[in-house]
């Protein structure tokens, strides 16, 4: 694996966008197709990443574009419980890898929200 280092500096910058792009739907500020459309662009723009770790990151991906597909042809405007839970999955994978590839540990609820000032 390589380290943060030795890699591309637009491929840290891509990943670093990845994970932001993750963060503004999990604070519901860009939707589903916004966040598939941005992904597919990203991980396309990976120069110099090894096709496994590309092919890794697309299955997650995938599973975003399938459950929003399923969710237009159905013409819901919410997602049902069990497409939420398999975007949620796809989501968190996405950020393990993609924080793995960065060699950063993986976020927690306590290090994503923070924390009021102390007094």
């Amino acid at each position: 694996m390589r380290k943060v280092s030795e890699m591309l500096d637009s491929d840290q910058r891509t990943y670093a966008r990845v994970l932001e792009v993750l963060r503004a739907f999990d604070r519901q500020s860009i939707s589903l197709g916004k966040v598939i459309a941005d992904l597919e662009a990203l991980l396309g723009a990976l120069s110099a990443t090894e096709e496994y770790w590309k092919v890794r990151m697309s299955k997650h991906w995938a599973v975003l574009e399938d459950a929003f597909a399923d969710a237009l042809d159905k013409e819901v405007k919410v997602l049902p419980d069990l497409h939420k839970k398999l975007v949620e999955e796809a989501v968190r994978g996405l950020e393990k890898d993609v924080l793995e590839r960065i060699n950063l540990p993986p976020t927690t609820e306590a290090n994503v929200v923070s924390s009021p000032p102390k007094a």
